[in-house]
């Protein structure tokens, strides 16, 4: 029995830590020009406070689908706003070891980009992602998708 209780014990603090651990995320945008398909607009991501990318980007509304279901992701779907950001002008996004890149894009085709560590000195492509960069997905892409509202969290 008291193994039981021991057991039920560290299961329910796991639980307690995993939960603690989830991120919370923000997106702040402020309109700079508003055209008749379009806006181009400051943006601003957060991850916990801490501001892990800023830019400009022509915002497009749009929809998309998403799976509700863990177990049939193709039948079990829910049609959502989002906002299809296409990166444009500078922007800058912060990594939690300290290095950032700058990159400039016009209208979601990246021009330039440069790299640089916590001391703010250039590095290269590679010193910058090392091995942890995934072959098939380009996080220096000029598109990104911003969904409207708030995601809801099962308790």
């Amino acid at each position: 029995m008291k193994n039981a209780v021991r057991i039920f014990v560290a299961l329910l603090l796991l639980i307690i830590v995993f939960k603690s651990e989830a991120q919370s995320r923000r997106i702040d945008i402020d309109t700079l020009q508003t055209y008749s398909d379009k806006i181009l607009a400051n943006y601003r991501i957060y991850s916990d406070s801490i501001l892990k990318e800023e830019g400009q980007a022509y915002l497009y509304p749009d929809t998309t689908k998403i799976s509700r279901s863990k177990w049939l992701p193709r039948f079990i779907t829910k049609q959502c706003f989002v906002d299809r950001a296409v990166l444009h002008g500078i922007v800058t996004c912060f990594s939690e070891s300290g290095k950032y890149r700058v990159g400039k894009y016009d209208n979601g085709q990246k021009i330039t980009m440069n790299y640089y560590n916590p001391s703010n000195n250039e590095i290269t492509y590679s010193e910058f992602y090392g091995n942890n960069l995934r072959i098939d997905y380009d996080p220096e892409q000029g598109t990104k998708y911003l969904f409207h509202g708030k995601k809801k969290v099962k308790d």
